[in-house]
């Protein structure tokens, strides 16, 4: 995947015994250490930031799906072209 700031990536997913399994990079503290390191009470302002934040990822994360999605339905090698070029022949 595109490396986008803030989000990690992903180096492997699979099965591992009985477990669905993730190795992703540690980007920094989790919420939830944040919200213990805070007294468990975030500030308006801490809200506000974190909702921006999650916001802008979402975005992102959207436009490059799109991306990907157009770069793959129109790439000389999608099912459709070779269906089409199939029948053509």
């Amino acid at each position: 995947m595109y490396r986008i700031v803030g989000i990690p990536n992903i180096y492997w997913s699979g099965n591992e015994r009985e477990f669905n399994a993730i190795v992703i990079d540690l980007l920094g503290d989790t919420l939830s250490t944040l919200l213990v390191n805070s007294k468990h009470k975030f500030s308006l302002k801490t809200v506000l930031m974190l909702a921006d934040q999650i916001v802008k990822y979402a975005q992102t994360i959207a436009w490059k799906n799109r991306i990907c999605s157009f770069q793959k339905l129109h790439s000389p090698r999608h099912q459709t072209n070779q269906l089409l070029d199939r029948i053509d022949r």
